[in-house]
């Protein structure tokens, strides 16, 4: 019977999958903007690069690292197991539905498949850490409560649509609350979860855990205003994102603190690649903490919603910069170490990242113009993230076939 590392192992992999797949229907959606592909309907492409890559990789990466980490050991891998099937199902109904029919029956039904079984994982996961004080285990519990609380924007286009309002500004609203606490909720405690669990055998004040969840937990909710619709904002709203932005980087403050203060345990283990992907992904996020404060201060930058290719980049920034480079971190931490190919490979697709979201942002900026041979060359530059997720699947495969 496989030991629960490899249950995580092969785990993960399925997540690497559905990360290898998002990033090449990605390129295909790059392709488009200048080739042609018979049939291809690019609204359609998009939603299933969008579901199949927050879904079916952070989602899974992330239930990988809660099932294997933080679920005591008592607690039998059966159950776990099964639920991380049928997830991966709902994944694949996605994936074979959304690019032929965008928002149809079939696709939404496997979307509200995959949402009810979330709240099977969350309600799990919530019942076997009961009582459980760590503060790893707070901010995993408060992250799994934040995916519950974005899902709220998803189950409310339903009636929305039933009242003509696709399109509108309330629509693309409930849109807009899912993303942000998925990715400000969500995905961002999830990895805030799993460093301080790397730190854990540290101790922290009290004082200083609880300042920095008041800060983190209403830096999150008041930032909400910021991804309001133009014709929607008031000048409260405003005021909540301009606040919210200033907590947010008090917030990181506090975690640069700590993390400095404290010689976290991956940093001081981890050989150079590991450190690097750590400080890239630490970088991005202070990135993406001032281009936030930018939105608010510099009038200029006001459109930045608004101008898909900067809206495009700066998801990618966490989607990729950061969750994705922090699994890839603790998967070769605490599951099992890269090979050399793995890293190279993971230079490949950090690379990829790097390239395509300077192109981005500097046709999102106006700093370049956005011809055909811009395309081709961001083109060229995305593909470099899909080759390295291949060859990491492949690779990993290889060994989840070895361990037990």
């Amino acid at each position: 019977m496989p030991t629960k590392n490899g249950l995580a192992i092969r785990g993960f992999t399925f997540a690497l999958a559905n990360l290898a797949i998002a990033t090449s229907l990605g390129l295909i959606l790059r392709f488009l903007y200048f080739g042609a592909i018979p049939g291809a309907n690019f609204k359609y492409i998009l939603h299933a690069h969008s579901h199949v890559g927050m879904l079916g990789w952070l989602f899974s990466g992330f239930y990988v690292f809660i099932w294997r980490y933080f679920v005591p050991e008592s607690i039998g891998h059966s159950f776990y197991k099964k639920l991380f099937i049928a997830i991966q199902m709902a994944v694949l109904g996605m994936l074979l539905s959304f690019p032929f029919q965008g928002y149809g029956a079939i696709s939404i039904t496997f979307s509200t498949i995959h949402l009810i079984l979330s709240y099977i994982f969350v309600f799990r996961v919530y019942k076997d850490t009961k009582g459980n004080r760590q503060f790893s285990t707070q901010l995993i519990r408060l992250a799994l409560s934040f995916h519950c609380i974005s899902t709220i924007g998803v189950w409310s286009l339903g009636p929305i649509m039933a009242q003509g309002g696709r399109d509108s500004d309330i629509y693309h609203l409930a849109i807009q609350f899912f993303l942000h606490f998925q990715f400000n909720g969500w995905f961002t405690f999830a990895t805030l979860a799993m460093i301080f669990y790397s730190i854990s055998k540290y101790s922290i004040p009290s004082g200083i855990k609880k300042a920095f969840l008041y800060l983190w937990i209403s830096g999150t909710v008041l930032a909400f205003g910021q991804v309001i619709p133009e014709d929607l904002q008031t000048q409260f709203s405003t005021l909540c994102y301009g606040i919210g932005g200033l907590i947010r980087i008090v917030g990181f403050l506090l975690f640069t603190y700590i993390l400095f203060r404290i010689p976290t345990y991956v940093f001081r283990t981890a050989n150079d690649f590991v450190r690097i992907l750590i400080t890239i992904a630490f970088l991005v996020y202070g990135i993406m903490v001032g281009l936030f404060m930018a939105t608010f201060i510099l009038e200029w930058f006001t459109n930045f919603y608004i101008n898909r290719f900067l809206s495009i980049g700066y998801i990618h920034l966490s989607l990729l910069g950061v969750f994705s480079l922090i699994l890839v971190v603790f998967f070769s931490r605490y599951i099992h170490p890269l090979t050399f190919g793995n890293k190279v490979s993971w230079v490949i697709f950090t690379l990829g990242f790097i390239l395509s979201e300077v192109l981005l942002f500097s046709f999102g900026l106006g700093i370049i113009s956005g011809n055909a041979i811009f395309h081709k060359i961001l083109f060229a530059a995305s593909a470099l993230m899909p080759l390295g997720a291949w060859i990491v699947l492949a690779q990993t495969q290889i060994i989840a076939r070895r361990v037990r």
